[in-house]
């Protein structure tokens, strides 16, 4: 009888029978930890990236991130996608430094032994001394029912009416944010080239080149984590070590900045690398930014009603142009003038730097630039 159904290690299992179900589909897979299937928001991507079908294979840092790969890669075709996210926290694990299988990879297949069977077994180890100690612990762990799945419930075991994951594999359980920025448990990351060291990217990079020898395009971001669950010499000097080390080392983009995957506590739910609702949207938001530059080299005019794509070269010239306008329009008291490009003007800052950033903020670059044209026009009045 199983013991795992219903927890998060049997999700693997419903996103790889996705995968498989997606067939010619053209795909992109988001791979991580835990973190990603806290820290995203699939159907945005597929909203902005329709010519995709996410699957979100987010599942459990700390185990062998290799067999995981290497069951996805034959599903995966060229024009695919894989973006990763590797944890910081689980190096050896995350980067796939071993050959070695473990507990948490049987513990994954309980519900589909047969996708084990993809493997070519010869080229990993501890194959029979992982699966001994897999039985050993489920030997003392009760038995559950293979109907029960893990959308039925959330990461501490408690039964919900509703769906806790959508189709895509995200995690969609409702998750208020925290009440203060601050350490939420105490496993705290080390963001030091002494822990993601050249060798561990190396080994990441060897993998990856699997996927991009076959015409797949792989992309690397930084996973989410709180900022203040580093240890104490993950200085930004040290972080910025980390990023200069995986550009050079990675023959993938790396596409983001570090800087940018370190979050308020606020946006964390009781894990330091587990997003809150609101996490996720600001993060969902800013990865879709980075992979749409590196992959179109475009910028996004967006609103709910429609949504256009620009090359960065022309959203910057309609920025400087709408800047001058503006200032013109100022200058010789044309208040409509003031009025049309300073919203032009916003909208085009929202497009080049706050794309995923909320509709209130272009109205908050409006602003100032309205009450000056007013300002203008008064005084133009008076004389």
């Amino acid at each position: 009888m199983p013991v795992y159904s219903g927890s998060y290690f049997d999700g693997f299992s419903d996103r790889y029978d996705y995968l498989l179900s997606l067939g010619e589909n053209r795909k992109m897979i988001l791979f991580s930890g835990s973190s990603g299937r806290y820290g995203y928001d699939s159907t945005e991507f597929e909203k902005v990236f329709p010519e995709y079908r996410i699957v979100n294979m987010g599942i459990y840092a700390y185990t062998n991130a290799l067999p995981q790969y290497e069951m996805i890669r034959p599903f995966l075709k060229e024009g695919d996608l894989l973006l990763v996210a590797p944890e910081f926290d689980a190096v050896p694990e995350q980067f796939c430094t071993s050959n070695r299988l473990d507990t948490g990879f049987w513990a994954m297949m309980e519900s589909n032994y047969d996708a084990a069977s993809s493997l070519d077994m010869t080229v990993f180890s501890g194959i029979f001394d992982s699966f001994a100690a897999y039985q050993h612990v489920r030997a003392g762990m009760g038995s559950r029912s293979y109907g029960e799945s893990p959308s039925q419930y959330d990461d501490d075991g408690n039964r919900y009416d509703f769906a806790t994951y959508n189709m895509q594999g995200d995690f969609i359980l409702p998750r208020s944010n925290s009440e203060r920025d601050e350490l939420h448990r105490h496993n705290i990351a080390d963001y030091t080239t002494e822990t993601v060291t050249a060798e561990a990217a190396d080994a990441l990079d060897k993998e990856l080149k699997r996927f991009s020898d076959s015409g797949i395009r792989v992309f690397f971001t930084y996973a989410p984590r709180n900022r203040s669950s580093l240890t104490e010499r993950s200085t930004k000097e040290a972080r910025e070590q980390i990023h200069l080390l995986l550009t050079e080392r990675l023959s993938v983009p790396v596409i983001s900045t570090l800087e940018d995957s370190l979050y308020s506590g606020v946006y964390f739910w009781n894990i330091d690398n587990h997003l809150s609702t609101e996490g996720v949207q600001i993060r969902t938001a800013q990865v879709i930014r980075d992979l749409k530059q590196s992959l179109y080299g475009e910028s996004v005019i967006s609103s709910p009603a429609f949504s256009i794509r620009l090359p960065y070269p022309a959203a910057f010239g309609l920025y400087l142009l709408a800047l001058l306008l503006t200032i013109a329009g100022l200058w010789k008291r044309f208040s409509w003038a003031g009025y049309a490009a300073g919203f032009v003007w916003a909208s085009a800052t929202l497009s080049v730097l706050l794309y995923g950033a909320p509709v209130s903020v272009a109205l908050i670059c409006t602003l100032p630039l309205l009450l000056v044209s007013a300002l203008e026009r008064k005084r133009g009045e008076r004389a």
